[in-house]
């Protein structure tokens, strides 16, 4: 202990030095130059990995036709150290969305190396596909800032090819200036921000943007991006000085890793709110930037100030020993310092502690950690694979004298401790390779536990509630749980894990209520749990780690995770699909987008593969998860699910869709007077039910009239939930209780161009009246045909009390729920598993709902008689059609929508008999850039697609 002591102290001192030592760098060169840390920085020493602000964004490497790379990237020697080469048909993809609302400030810097075989073309090294371009083209190095327009200019001098030529690129929208570095020597022009287009949602090294050819015969090193304008001066320090720099630098990118783990910036997580302190508990949908580690607070190197604190303070109060109880040692060939740590955070006894980090030192796995309030502890090491190396036990000197004995028995048989706990009251279970042994514990418990170790699975798991010896918790080798008096909504999280094709490892309870389940790359967690575990179990998860073990301590905050890899399943498409949008899941890519929610349904063979959720319905509810049947807003995947309906109809009565005049039957809605009305204004001379079907017949809002000279199209209104709803013929006419705003105009005759516009649908859903009983009975009748028995048009949604809904998120805040009575434009609430019944049977050409002719007219396979629209190709009779098979290989179907707080896709691949489903709670841009992932993902998962 004397050792140990000493150790602390001498870390103590070394912390100190190094805090001296460090100001002096910083402060006394007169010839140092204060940089700021880079939100991105790839050093390219043998991986991808980002060492700056911002380590959550992973970069990844695609093919030049989108997928994600399965091959490992070329590192070869770079200016110092290696460097990423990069030989064609590859591009590295930085899933930073550099727009100039968010980057006012940018700078890109990196070592870039052109060899003597580079042919000609243009080669960008590094692009957001608009005011980002820096390329290398006939001997120079060149900076754009446009796509259409802006500045163009070049360096100075020629670049000399097998040299390396230090680069940056500088954009200042708030002075109006852009400049480029090159080798000391910088060239200014105007920078107008104005001219530039919406750039992509990554930066991309080696391409000018996705699925665009990649550079070849060009090494690039040393890699940054900043959120900061860099003057010359500091360009200069990188340049010149870039050796010299590399300490100052290093320390400033550790301090700003630092503080964005403690401050949590508002900025950086998935869930931007006006008050930091609402943090949600987003168990499926974790805070992005990740604290690495999980570091042994033994090992002095590397240390973070709080863990040496906490590693003093522990020393103040620890005990000279173990109060006679054995250690956990490790023998000689299996020593493995520094693997597999444990996150210890608060005030546990010493031992207790000392043993949890001492199996981390030794290499081995953690088998049990409990503690219950009256300080009874016991720790218990697992043996090594093979049983070369027996299991260990340790625990405090209070534990009941006959369960110290049989502790004891299991070490002296060499036997493996599997689970442990004792409650407050003195009662105890432990089980272990020969059963379950046990004093106290009720009758019907031990039965219950006994069957399962009879079937052959081993006890790995249980806890006594705090003070309830009654409420207990227990999980098996299989990942199976059972429990007394569990609370409904743990048992509802319990659920998941199989359903999800996952392993539960570890269900603990806290005090009161609380709960936290860990399994596979998943866990979810009670409200009320402390912030700060919370923020640890994110950060976890986020570098693709899961918790093992958890242990509660009886202090707010204290807490001990034991965190292991979350396990390859290569045969699982969900994890495929997974890990392919990012290496850490796609959780992180939720919360880089500011995702809330996520729900998918994976369409194969005609058949529903599978569907996942992932998030919180509403991030106000911490148990609020989503679930594959929580109901989401499809928003304008309403309409081409109405077109079907309609199209049902036109088959029953024979209905001529290209027949012109044939929006006259409309007529019959209207009182004579109003007749007159919708005659003069709206009604299209001559128009047809397929133009308005395809949004071609130049009709609008009122509020959008331009919607026929290509301007916004206008979306539907929304009403409050308590408000009288309007009937649609006054909608049409914008009379009685409908809003005025959105009656709809005539903005011109058929014939003409006219933009997608929500307003069309109005009178899709009028027709239902005309032609039959109205359209929510026709549309329920239809769904349930279908299958889809999670969706409904009414409105206001009817079953909002369930709470199995998602509640819409605008980025900062969860937005109000609204009605809608404009149905067959975006009241549909659905789930993505349902919606993809539709999509099904789209696939197999109506799938006798509709005859196959009419389901080509829908998909515009084949486009109307009298189709008139100016952008033929583009949009079927309710749905967009693409057969150019560019991007999938084959003929797609495809359809978005988009409410407030709400984004909605699908996709349908009839020849492959594929599709896919995606609803999410977020903006339009961040959801857009989400979603973008999720295809490419897709096609990566699966090598047919």
């Amino acid at each position: 202990m004397f050792f140990r002591r000493a150790l602390f102290a001498f870390g103590v001192f070394f912390a100190f030095a190094l805090a001296v030592d460090r100001s002096y760098a910083e402060d006394n060169s007169s010839e140092s130059v204060s940089l700021p840390a880079p939100r991105v920085h790839l050093k390219f020493e043998g991986d991808l990995t980002n060492s700056g602000t911002q380590p959550r964004l992973a970069p990844r490497m695609f093919t030049s036709d989108g997928r994600i790379s399965r091959e490992a990237p070329n590192f070869v020697g770079g200016r110092d150290g290696q460097a990423l080469r990069f030989a064609g048909g590859r591009s590295v993809d930085i899933p930073l969305d550099v727009f100039l609302a968010a980057f006012p400030k940018t700078t890109f810097t990196a070592w870039v190396y052109v060899e003597e075989e580079f042919s000609n073309g243009a080669a960008h090294f590094a692009s957001n596909n608009s005011f980002l371009r820096l390329y290398y083209y006939a001997g120079q190095f060149w900076m754009e800032t446009h796509r259409s327009n802006g500045i163009q200019f070049t360096s100075s001098d020629a670049v000399p090819r097998e040299e390396w030529v230090f680069v940056a690129g500088v954009w200042d929208a708030t002075n109006a200036t852009a400049t480029l570095y090159l080798n000391g020597e910088s060239k200014s022009a105007d920078f107008n921000p104005v001219n530039d287009l919406s750039p992509d949602r990554s930066v991309w090294l080696g391409a000018q943007y996705a699925n665009k050819s990649s550079i070849r015969n060009v090494r690039m090193d040393d890699v940054r991006l900043y959120d900061k304008a860099l003057s010359l001066d500091q360009l200069d320090a990188l340049y010149v000085s870039a050796d010299q720099q590399a300490q100052n630098i290093e320390i400033a990118e550790r301090d700003a890793n630092a503080n964005e783990r403690e401050t949590e910036d508002g900025l950086e997580g998935p869930l931007k709110r006006t008050e930091p302190d609402d943090e949600a508990v987003l168990g499926d949908n974790p805070l992005s930037g990740a604290d690495p580690a999980t570091r042994d607070l033994e090992a002095l190197d590397g240390l973070l100030q709080e863990e040496l604190e906490e590693a003093v303070e522990e020393a103040r109060n620890a005990r000279p020993n173990y109060d006679d109880v054995d250690k956990i040692e490790c023998e000689p060939a299996s020593s493995a310092s520094n693997r597999s740590n444990a996150v210890i955070r608060g005030r546990f006894p010493n031992e207790f502690s000392a043993a949890i980090r001492k199996i981390g030192q030794c290499g081995r796995g953690l088998a049990v950690a409990t503690i219950n309030e009256n300080k009874q502890w016991i720790v218990a090491m697992r043996p090594s694979a093979g049983g070369r190396n027996k299991g260990q036990i340790a625990h405090s000197k209070n534990i009941p004298a006959a369960l110290a004995k049989r502790l004891r028995a299991i070490e002296v048989r060499e036997g493996e401790l599997t689970a442990a706990d004792i409650a407050e009251n003195g009662n105890w279970l432990i089980a272990s390779d020969k059963g379950l042994e046990h004093d106290g514990v009720a009758t019907t418990t031990i039965a219950r536990l006994n069957a399962v170790v009879q079937s052959g699975k081993t006890i790995t798991g249980f806890d006594f509630a705090p003070g309830e010896a009654d409420r207990w918790v227990a999980v098996d080798s299989s990942g199976g749980v059972d429990g007394a008096r569990l609370p409904d909504s743990m048992t509802a999280e319990i659920e998941f894990f199989p359903l999800t094709q996952r392993r539960l490892f570890d269900a603990r309870f806290g005090t009161g209520d609380r709960w936290i389940l860990a399994g596979s790359d998943l866990w979810f967690a009670s409200g009320g749990m402390d912030q700060a575990a919370l923020r640890r179990l994110r950060e976890i998860q986020t570098a693709g780690r899961t918790p093992w073990r958890f242990v509660f301590g009886s202090n707010s905050g204290d807490h001990i995770f034991k965190p292991v890899g979350a396990g390859r399943r290569p045969n699982d498409p969900i994890w495929r699909f997974e890990t392919a949008v990012s290496t850490t899941g796609i959780r992180s890519r939720m919360a880089a987008n500011n995702i809330a929610a996520l729900s998918v349904a994976m369409i194969r063979d005609n058949k529903v593969a599978w569907a996942r959720g992932y998030g919180l319905k509403n991030p106000d509810e911490p148990e609020s998860y989503v679930r594959p049947d929580t109901t989401f807003e499809a928003a304008s995947l309403s309409k081409p699910l109405a077109a079907f309906g309609l199209m049902q109809i036109a088959d029953r009565d024979s209905i001529d869709l290209d027949e012109e005049g044939g929006l006259e039957a409309l007529d019959a809605l209207f009182p004579p007077l109003r007749r007159v009305i919708f005659r003069d204004a709206i009604l299209p001379h001559g128009g047809t039910i397929a133009q308005v079907m395809q949004h071609c017949a130049s009709i609008c809002y009122e509020y959008a009239s331009d919607c026929a000279n290509d301007g916004g199209g206008g979306g539907a209104a929304r009403y409050a939930v308590d408000a009288p709803m309007p009937s649609v013929d006054e909608m049409i006419l914008g009379l009685g209780d409908a809003k005025a705003s959105h009656k709809l105009t005539r903005t011109g005759n058929p014939n003409v161009e006219s933009e997608y516009s929500s307003a069309n649908y109005m009178l899709v859903q009028a027709l239902f009246d005309v032609y039959g009983e109205g359209f929510l009975p026709h549309m329920d009748r239809l769904m349930s045909d279908l299958g889809m028995t999670d969706s409904t048009f009414a409105t206001p949604y009817p079953e909002r009390n369930d709470g199995n809904f998602a509640r819409g998120w605008d980025g900062a805040a969860v937005t109000p729920i609204y009605a809608r009575p404009e149905m067959a434009a975006a009241s549909l609430m659905s789930t993505p598993k349902d919606y993809a019944q539709f999509v099904i049977a789209l696939n197999k050409n109506g799938d006798g709902h509709v005859p196959a002719p009419r389901a080509d007219q829908l998909l515009g396979k084949s486009p109307p008689a009298t189709n008139s629209c100016t952008k033929p190709g583009v949009m079927g009779l309710g749905v967009n059609w693409d057969a150019s098979t560019d991007f999938w290989g084959t003929e797609a179907f495809f359809h978005g929508g988009l409410n407030v707080g709400y984004r909605a896709r699908m996709f349908g691949l009839p020849q492959k008999q594929s599709g896919l489903v995606v609803f999410m709670t977020g903006t339009l841009n961040d959801a857009n850039a989400l979603y973008q992932e999720i295809r490419r993902s897709i096609r990566s998962a699966y090598d047919d697609l």
